[in-house]
């Protein structure tokens, strides 16, 4: 895929990373105006919430673009492709989403949750790690997942069928005084860190940023 070097170079400065996540948006959306739209969104964000990075911005957008698709909206409409608020419409989803979730059948939601905690039990040892106050842990269920994104403010539950088909796997990174509060979610997409927010999608500190990188390099062997 080509990008011009406004595009490279407005990314680079960014810390923005051609990763999947980013490819999965740029199959629906032209890098330019791409770059426009997260660029109008952080300046109109930025007043409120001064640690929010195009980055996060990137990540909120994408998980947006996905829950849209899976709620059937019109993609092919730049209202919808483009919304004027985008935390507010990513919000919106979320609860659709949900509302849908809630809708599926008993037993397939059983399946699920019987799936995942297959899952969280077989990585359990291989993931957990404690450091200097701080832990990864692998959540015990599906509940554990929805709690967390209900406890964050963020879209991790709808997660869980991504899980499943494995395409990712979600860990908790807790402080080790308080193991039962929420704190960063981490998401794992192949042999590598994907995403870590914390509450309202916000960036990691550079203490939890540091701890991760560690536990990557430890566990995931990205040294």
């Amino acid at each position: 895929m080509y990008f011009d070097e406004n595009f490279l170079r407005w990314a680079n400065e960014n810390n923005i990373s051609m990763d999947d996540n980013m490819q999965e948006i740029l199959r629906l959306v032209p890098f330019r105006k791409l770059q426009k739209y997260i660029s109008d969104q952080s300046s109109k964000r930025y007043q409120k919430n001064p640690s929010c990075t195009h980055c996060s911005l990137l990540i909120e957008y994408r998980d947006y673009l996905v829950m849209a698709q899976n709620l059937d909206y019109d993609i092919a409409d730049e209202f919808v492709l483009y919304p004027e608020s985008l935390k507010k419409a990513h919000d919106i989803a979320v609860k659709l989403r949900r509302e849908q979730r809630d809708r599926k059948s008993y037993d397939n939601s059983k399946y699920l949750a019987s799936r995942l905690e297959s899952i969280f039990e077989s990585n359990r040892e291989r993931y957990s790690y404690q450091k200097k106050g701080l832990a990864v842990v692998v959540p015990n269920s599906a509940a554990a997942i929805v709690k967390e994104g209900h406890a964050l403010h963020h879209c991790v539950g709808d997660y869980l069928e991504r899980i499943v088909q494995g395409q990712c796997l979600i860990l908790f990174v807790r402080k080790t005084e308080d193991l039962d509060t929420p704190y960063f979610t981490m998401q794992i997409s192949g042999n590598r860190v994907s995403q870590l927010q914390g509450r309202f999608n916000a960036a990691p500190s550079d203490e939890v940023h540091k701890f991760v990188d560690e536990w990557a390099s430890r566990i995931l062997k990205l040294a």
